[in-house]
């Protein structure tokens, strides 16, 4: 009789322990569906260009030594310079520094490819800054740092055997990659992300009112990380975000069908994008 109940009692276990795993999968998946949410295209009510930076014809070439180069340019994107208040309209071939800042508008997008091959692709309404990119063949190491100011950045990473060092950094998280696909939103949590949204000025561009998600393709890991708190690991298909002030999100599963539409949708072809001359 003993081990009767005993019996009952471990299939009732094992089937309440499965309806526990199987309900936090759920809500792990709902989750990880509305973070993805974030990925939309977010117009800010104010111009990305700073106010006292004028547009001019033509281009002159940054400080130092090239750090990369543009791919493609769709629609009217625009570069600036370290410490400069000039903004040059960008074009194909033209070549990026360390310290320059990327930006786009309404339906437009750039395409980079990094000395060490790695590949970016910013979306509509997008900002960064090349912070660092040092990248040395003969002993296959990098140091690369990117801030992503805000909009939709997509990320192919080449793997390198020596010191692998790629950061990214945003006003609300930071996240470290060795070699990978992944893609960084950074929008204001005020907006309800269906379609083009429009950012009101009280909150625009204010690091204080920004989320930062991100979400890793096939094969990919990332760790990521609020500017407070423990770092997550993000592994393959999966998406977290971090608010300002706040620890990052565990890691959400999406799966690679929902994850591929959103990474293509932001860099469209990105991973398999043909090298420029010289770069194979």
């Amino acid at each position: 009789m003993k081990n009767k109940k005993k019996f009952c009692f471990g299939i009732i276990f094992i089937m309440s322990f499965s309806l526990i795993v199987n309900i936090s999968g759920l809500i792990g998946a709902d989750d990880g569906e509305k973070l993805l949410k974030n990925f939309k295209i977010v117009k800010p009510a104010e111009s990305l260009l700073p106010p006292d930076v004028a547009i001019k014809p033509g281009f002159v070439d940054g400080a130092g030594e090239p750090i990369g180069k543009i791919q493609k340019i769709r629609g009217e994107a625009y570069v600036i310079h370290k410490n400069e208040k000039v903004a040059f309209r960008l074009k194909n071939n033209f070549s990026l520094y360390t310290d320059d800042t990327l930006l786009t508008s309404n339906e437009s997008s750039i395409d980079a490819v990094m000395n060490d091959k790695s590949l970016i692709t910013l979306a509509s309404y997008s900002k960064i800054t090349l912070s660092e990119s040092v990248y040395d063949p003969k002993k296959d190491t990098r140091s690369s740092s990117i801030k992503v100011l805000f909009g939709q950045v997509r990320f192919v990473v080449v793997k390198i055997a020596g010191a692998p060092n790629f950061k990214v950094n945003t006003p609300t998280a930071v996240c470290g990659v060795r070699g990978t696909d992944f893609c960084i939103s950074v929008i204001p949590t005020s907006v309800k992300t269906s379609g083009l949204e429009i950012v009101s000025k009280a909150y625009a561009l204010e690091p204080s009112s920004l989320i930062t998600t991100v979400l890793t393709g096939p094969g990919s890991t990332v760790e990521f990380a609020g500017i407070t708190g423990p770092t997550t690991i993000v592994g393959p298909t999966s998406v977290a975000a971090a608010e300002f002030g706040a620890v990052a999100t565990g890691a959400s599963f999406v799966g690679p069908v929902a994850a591929g539409s959103v990474l293509n949708g932001v860099g469209p072809g990105l991973a398999t994008m043909r090298m420029p001359p010289g770069f194979e």
